[in-house]
């Protein structure tokens, strides 16, 4: 008699992030990590992730590119990859003992980058380092994605300041 309708019931946007201004930085790292239902405003545990996740996802990230774009290293491991696979490309077609040295070469660049980035600093850790120089604590689920990036820039900035003038004052 009746049938039933076949509808899926999609979230609102009242329950998405739907900017990096206002995402909580905790969010945004578990969503680096790979939860994406934390694009939601309110996880709860046993939620599964659902398709229009990845699409906010998608757009929050590519927020976060418009405004900060691509980091000097990435770009790098990017220049890096692409010398690999022309070179690799070349060897294939040659056969070259030239070739394949420098191919190695730029494999190891890579592998270089690779090992300095597994010593790098979580976004926890730099949280408190940046509150140290900010003069007050920061809590990861109150600062934005935005605000801590503005925030990362200027402490970076800081300290190039400090590194130069202590090098200058070592100079004279």
């Amino acid at each position: 008699m009746f049938k039933k309708q076949n509808t899926t019931i999609q979230p609102t946007s009242e329950e998405f992030w739907v900017s990096i201004d206002e995402m909580k930085l905790y969010n945004w790292v578990k969503c680096l990590d790979g939860d994406l239902r934390y694009v939601r405003k309110s996880v709860k545990f046993d939620q599964l992730e659902l398709s229009s996740d990845l699409d906010k996802w998608l757009t929050l990230y590519d927020q976060y590119l418009q405004r900060f774009g691509f980091n000097e290293k990435y770009l790098k491991v990017l220049k890096l990859l692409k010398n690999i696979a022309i070179l690799e490309l070349k060897w294939v077609l040659t056969r070259d003992n030239f070739i394949e040295t420098k191919l190695s070469i730029e494999r190891e660049k890579l592998n270089s980058i690779n090992r300095k980035k597994q010593n790098r600093i979580s976004i926890e850790r730099s949280l408190v380092y940046i509150g140290k120089w900010y003069g007050s604590h920061i809590k990861i689920n109150e600062i934005t994605v935005a605000e801590y990036e503005e925030l990362t820039k200027a402490y970076i900035e800081a300290n190039k300041e400090v590194r130069q003038e202590k090098n200058n004052r070592k100079s004279k």
